[in-house]
Order: structure tokens, then C-alpha cells, then sequence
């Protein structure tokens, strides 16, 4: 969640490309800002941030995008009337590390921002990941609860879903699963 919003604070301004299909389904090229895709893709899923914090700033943007068509910038975020924004927006905007006169020494440093929407989607799927891990653990439990039969089949035909996902994610974030 924190990645996700650290993501949308630094560059969710930031334009990138994306495959999609028109009303036709022919495959075409969309550019979109990193804070509409991202809100794009968790609403799509259903997925909610947990942290308090962290939800009030992804719903501001929503709220920013759906009211004016525009992001909020970073400004915005420091200047807020609510004292935990302002504080994780600096956090979150200050880099402990400081990578200069690297080129000199011939070593060459990839930025966040040249592999930015690898950066976007890897964050999103970790964040899903981490909801479907919660969501089998959850389900493991009712299935070790001992359900009616009608409900033990549509648990188990949950729990194989929810597996499937997991394989897809893991495999998108490069995962190898040993189980």
C-alpha cells in the first residue's frame, strides 16, 4: 500500500502508454496518468487500502480526478489540512539516498522513472498478491470450519480460483511458487 502511494505521490502526473481495445476491439494505445491507472486497476479488482492514511490519499485523488479531470500535485499533499497527509507526503517525497557521480565511475543506475509503468504494475501486483494471500487464508478457515455441504463446494471452487490468481500474479511479478 505504501509503495502504491509513494507511487502516486512522486509521479502520478506522470503520463505512460498503455495497450487497450476500442469500441471495435482493435488493440490501440491509450496514454494515461500513473494515478488513473492505478486507481483504474485497484477499483477494478475491488481493492481497498487498509491503512487509514493511506486510503484518505487514494481517495483524494479519485475524488480530484472524478470532480476536476486533473491529479493532485505534490504541493497539494504537503499542504493538506490534515496534519498524517502532510507528514507521510514528506516522507514519502524525501530519498535517503543520494546517487550522484556514479556515471563517473562507469556505473549506470536505472531510475524509477525510466522503467516507471514496470515500477506501477509490479507495485499493483504485489498489493494484490498480498490481498489474495489474505483472501485464501481466510477461506482455508471456513473451509476448516466444517460448512453445510452446498457451501463446502462453493468454498472449494473459491479456494481453486483464488489459487489460479495467485499463480497468475506470481508468475507476472516473476515469482516461482515451490508448493
Amino acid at each position: 500500500e505504501r509503495d502504491i502511494i509513494r507511487i502516486m505521490i512522486n509521479v502520478g502526473d506522470k503520463i505512460v502508454t498503455i495497450a487497450s481495445e476500442d469500441e471495435e476491439g482493435k488493440p490501440i494505445d491509450v496514454e494515461i496518468t500513473t494515478a488513473e491507472l492505478i486507481i483504474h486497476e485497484l477499483q477494478h479488482d475491488a481493492i481497498m487500502l487498509d491503512n487509514l492514511v493511506y486510503n484518505s490519499v487514494f481517495n483524494e485523488y479519485v475524488a480530484s480526478i472524478e470532480k476536476y479531470q486533473t491529479v493532485p500535485d505534490q504541493k497539494y499533499f504537503i499542504n493538506h489540512e490534515n496534519i498524517a497527509i502532510c507528514s507521510l507526503t514528506v516522507d514519502l517525497l524525501s530519498s535517503p539516498y543520494n546517487l550522484s557521480n556514479w556515471e563517473q565511475h562507469e556505473i549506470f543506475v536505472t531510475m524509477e522513472e525510466s522503467i516507471l509503468k514496470k515500477s506501477i504494475y509490479n507495485a499493483i501486483y504485489f498489493l494484490k498478491s498480498r490481498k489474495l494471500e489474505i483472501m485464501i487464508h481466510d477461506n482455508q478457515k471456513r473451509l476448516k470450519e466444517d460448512p453445510p455441504e452446498e457451501e463446502l463446494m462453493t468454498l472449494m471452487q473459491t479456494q481453486v480460483q483464488l489459487l489460479q490468481a495467485k499463480k497468475t500474479l506470481n508468475a507476472l511479478l516473476g515469482r516461482i511458487l515451490v508448493k
